[in-house]
């Protein structure tokens, strides 16, 4: 199975784009900084409309948190 990765890397220019990567995705991979509170509560509103899009709750969906490297975290572990 090939493997494609879209990272948009929080920019909305690739909007129009997401909803044909999501129809025909298999997976996905969720990432939020640890330090932007706002990048973390995106990500449920991003798994809605990947189970819209799908039209199915049985979608794999991994959620990643980046930057833990960085001393000033905001979103926290639990």
């Amino acid at each position: 199975m090939p493997l494609e990765i879209l990272d948009t890397a929080g920019t909305d220019c690739f909007t129009p784009m997401w909803e044909l990567y999501m129809k025909n995705g298999h997976g996905f991979i969720l990432v939020f900084s640890v330090i932007a509170q706002s990048t973390f509560l995106n990500i449920s509103e991003l798994y809605a409309q990947i189970i819209r899009v799908k039209g199915c709750e049985e979608v794999p969906v991994v959620v990643v948190g980046n930057k833990c490297d960085l001393a000033n975290r905001v979103v926290s572990v639990e």
